[in-house]
């Protein structure tokens, strides 16, 4: 039995995170025990049971013999799929609400966020758009409408989030400049946007830098929660676009205009 867990101080806080990180726990290494699901998040056997149960609706992984396992799909295309498919609705009203901030013949930084790709679709709508990435699921999508101009900054490959990172990356981003910049983040907390990867962090501030207007979707299920590296504070965006049921206490730490749907 595999006796690692998770640090209590990095474990995920909300049942959202904990699904994206089992789903991505089990489509890395194929299966994994039930048990050592519950020992590793810190959570009961029934709580496994539930979020397997929700991910096995999703196409995700499916449960075999006391073990969670990965589904047929690519892990790429699995884990993508997934993400996108958690809060669709949400996702798909803030960017409805954020493309009307953006003018036909703009430049637009697009994040590796899975909040992001239904804006892909709207931008076209409103052609000629460029649309800069770090993101392959971005480009995918993008790649889908002929009207976008399309330019994808490579580098690190990183199939877990399907999108690109690193030095080249960061030297790419940095010869960048673009009217809006559109991201979304892990965590929103005290008025403060965390990320629990470092490389995240630092790609999210340099399309900040190399942005006029600055727009941050994040659903209410990111607040109020932790992770590990600091990227801005939320105020450094031009507008935040969120979704109900955000704590008044929470609300109340961050100045910049704030549109809820």
């Amino acid at each position: 039995m595999n006796t690692e867990r998770v640090p209590r101080a990095t474990r995920p806080s909300s049942k959202q995170q904990r699904l994206v990180a089992m789903a991505e726990r089990v489509l890395e290494r194929g299966a994994v025990p039930m048990q050592e699901l519950a020992d590793y998040f810190g959570v009961t056997r029934m709580t496994v049971y539930r979020d397997v149960a929700e991910l096995e609706a999703a196409g995700v992984v499916f449960l075999r013999h006391g073990a969670a396992v990965a589904g047929s799909s690519s892990f790429t295309e699995t884990s993508h799929a997934f993400r996108v498919a958690l809060n669709a609705s949400a996702k798909r009203a803030m960017c409805e609400e954020v493309r009307g901030h953006i003018r036909p013949g703009s430049t637009v930084f697009l994040d590796d966020s899975s909040t992001v790709i239904p804006l892909v679709g709207l931008l076209a709508e409103q052609a000629p758009i460029t649309v800069l990435t770090n993101s392959q699921a971005v480009a995918a999508e993008a790649s889908k409408h002929a009207q976008l101009r399309l330019f994808v900054a490579g580098g690190n490959y990183r199939p877990t989030y399907d999108s690109y990172a690193g030095e080249t990356t960061l030297s790419v981003l940095r010869g960048l400049s673009a009217d809006f910049c559109v991201m979304s983040s892990t965590v929103i907390n005290q008025g403060i946007l965390y990320h629990p990867v470092e490389e995240n962090a630092v790609i999210k501030r340099v399309m900040m830098e190399r942005s006029r207007a600055r727009f941050l979707l994040a659903d209410a299920s990111k607040f109020g929660h932790r992770a590990t590296h600091e990227v801005v504070p939320v105020d450094d965006f031009d507008l935040l676009v969120t979704t109900t049921g955000v704590s008044a206490a929470e609300l109340a730490k961050i100045a910049c205009p704030v549109v809820t749907v």
